[in-house]
């Protein structure tokens, strides 16, 4: 996420043959900093048990496909930890489901996700927008904040930002700085 969030600050606050050395140094730098051989025997052994995790989220969306069983941490610790030890023969409880969208999904099922994404979507549009009308240093700030967005989205894949309090505060300054932009004339939503 920080990776493509910085990628996109680059590619809107420079030239094209800037933007590609930037980007194949840190690569370059990330490759030589961050090989999976290397941080995956590090990584916590919960790490493994994503996919199981995820599965058993799932399988208690298709029960509740409409609303879901309700957003949040209370929700999950009722019903989680059985259905994960009837697929798993084991018990194990998590506070999410191991990725934002399939935590929708069972807390708010089709409904919630689909205007959870519609408005992540129409708030994506509207700050890349602004950062292509945008000029000079506002233009980086811009890109700043969409870039910021996208490291969320992308996060979003690996870790819920809705259940840990330290990254909401980021969230919701970020979703601050998108809207705050657009209300201030400067711009309109696309």
């Amino acid at each position: 996420g920080l990776a493509i969030g910085t990628f996109v600050v680059v590619l809107a606050g420079t030239r094209r043959a800037t933007t590609i050395a930037v980007i194949a140094a840190a690569t370059v730098l990330f490759v030589l900093v961050q090989r999976p051989d290397r941080w995956m025997s590090m990584r916590g052994p919960g790490d493994a048990d994503r996919l199981r995790i995820m599965r058993t989220s799932l399988s208690l969306a298709v029960e509740h496909p409409v609303l879901g069983i309700g957003f949040g941490i209370n929700n999950l610790e009722e019903h989680f930890p059985a259905r994960f030890e009837a697929l798993y023969g084991e018990r194990l409880f998590r506070f999410h489901s191991a990725n934002q969208i399939v935590d929708l999904l069972v807390g708010t099922g089709i409904v919630g996700t689909v205007l959870a994404l519609w408005w992540t979507v129409a708030l994506g549009r509207a700050a890349a927008h602004h950062t292509r009308r945008a000029a000079g240093a506002e233009r980086l700030r811009a890109a700043g904040t969409l870039g910021a967005l996208v490291a969320i989205a992308i996060m979003s894949l690996a870790e819920p930002p809705l259940y840990s309090g330290k990254l909401v505060l980021v969230l919701f300054v970020v979703v601050g700085s998108v809207q705050g932009s657009l209300r201030s004339g400067t711009d309109e939503p696309a």
